[in-house]
C-alpha cells in the first residue's frame, strides 16, 4: 500500500495553450478514498504528452511532457553569477515530464502533512533549523495555497520527492541542471530568449533589486506571468528551485546526457536556478546558477518535481 490513505488517479490530458487559473481543477474530480492498502491507480498512456497528477485534498499538479533534443547549457557571457556557467557545452536531455509550476504550499502540505524535516548544520538566528520552524515563522504573506513552498532544503525536496514515487510508483526526482535549463530555454521550441520565456523579464518573472517588479518581498502565487515555449510559468524570478547535481564551478566533465552531476564537485553544496523575487535580473537569466548547502533553509528558495519516462 502507499500509506497515504488515499486512492491516487493520474489522468492523462490533452495538451492546452495555456492553463488558467494557475492551479486548474482537474477534471473529472479526483477520487480519494480513505483505504490505508489503496494503491496508485495507474491510465496507460497511450502516447507521450502532458498529464494531471490528483493529489489528496483536491490539489491538481499538472505535469508537461518535455521532448528531448540536444542543446547548449551555459553562457558565453560573463554577467554577475553567470562566470561559472561556463564553458559552454554541448548536452543531450532524453524526454522527460517537469511540473509546469513551482510545488506551492497546497500541494506540499497535501503530501507532507505535519512534517518537521531535519534540522540544517548552518541554522542561525536568521537561519531557520529546520523545515516546520521555517514555516511557522514566516509571515502569513508567504502561506497562500498557490504561493511557492519556501524555506525547504534539498533534503526536504528531496523527501517529497521520495513520497510522491511511493504514492504513485513511478520515480520521481529534482530535475538535473541541464533538465532545468532545457525546459527554462523552451526546449526543442526555444527562441532563444535571456529569460524563461521572452527578452523582457517583467513578462515572465517577478525579480527585485532595485528596478524590479515584485513590489513587496515576499512570493508571488505561480502562474501569474506569461509561460514560456513550453508552457512553464515562473522558470525566471519568483523562487530558486533546487536541481538534483553537485555543485561544479564549471561545466567541464558535466555528463553529456544530461543526468544528474553527483560524482565530485562539492557534495554538499547543491545547484539551485531560477532567480527569486528578491534578486536582480541578471539572477533570472537561464544560464544562470547559484550554490546553495543541501540542508540551508531560506525564504526564496522552492522546487519542482520531475519524471522519466514510464515504463
Amino acid at each position: 500500500g502507499t500509506g497515504l490513505g488515499s486512492v491516487w488517479l493520474w489522468e492523462y490530458l490533452k495538451p492546452k495553450p495555456t492553463i488558467t487559473p494557475p492551479i486548474p481543477k482537474p477534471t473529472p474530480s479526483p477520487t480519494v478514498t480513505d483505504s490505508p492498502t489503496a494503491t496508485p491507480e495507474l491510465t496507460p498512456t497511450p502516447s507521450f504528452r502532458n498529464f494531471t497528477i490528483n493529489l489528496p485534498n483536491n490539489q491538481a499538479m499538472p505535469m508537461i511532457a518535455v521532448q528531448g533534443g540536444t542543446f547548449t547549457i551555459g553562457s558565453s557571457e560573463s554577467i554577475g553569477y553567470d562566470d561559472n556557467g561556463q564553458p559552454p557545452t554541448q548536452i543531450t536531455v532524453s524526454n522527460f515530464y517537469l511540473s509546469q509550476y513551482e510545488v506551492t504550499n497546497a500541494q506540499w502540505f497535501a503530501l507532507m502533512g505535519d512534517y518537521e524535516g531535519g534540522k540544517g548544520s548552518n541554522y542561525s538566528s536568521d537561519v531557520p533549523k529546520t523545515f516546520k520552524e521555517g514555516f511557522t515563522t514566516l509571515s502569513d504573506e508567504y502561506k497562500g495555497n498557490n504561493q511557492p513552498i519556501v524555506v525547504v532544503s534539498w533534503n526536504d525536496a528531496k523527501e517529497y520527492c521520495r513520497r510522491l514515487s511511493q504514492a504513485t510508483g513511478k520515480q520521481c526526482r529534482l530535475p538535473t541542471e541541464a533538465e532545468w535549463e532545457y525546459a527554462a530555454k523552451g526546449g526543442n521550441q526555444s527562441r532563444g530568449y535571456t529569460y524563461a520565456g521572452s527578452n523582457n523579464l517583467d513578462e515572465v518573472g517577478w525579480y527585485y533589486r532595485y528596478d524590479g517588479n515584485s513590489g513587496i518581498s515576499v512570493t508571488h502565487p505561480v502562474g501569474q506571468k506569461k509561460p514560456n515555449e513550453l508552457g512553464f510559468y515562473d522558470m525566471s524570478g519568483n523562487v530558486w528551485e533546487w536541481c538534483e547535481d553537485n555543485y561544479h564551478s564549471t561545466y567541464n566533465g558535466i555528463p553529456q546526457d544530461g543526468s544528474a552531476w553527483n560524482v565530485g564537485g562539492e557534495t554538499n553544496q547543491k545547484v539551485v536556478r531560477g532567480g527569486s523575487h528578491i534578486n536582480g535580473k541578471d539572477s533570472s537569466r537561464t544560464t544562470n546558477r547559484l550554490r546553495i548547502v543541501a540542508d540551508y533553509h531560506v525564504s526564496n528558495l522552492g522546487f519542482r518535481v520531475m519524471f522519466s519516462l514510464f515504463s
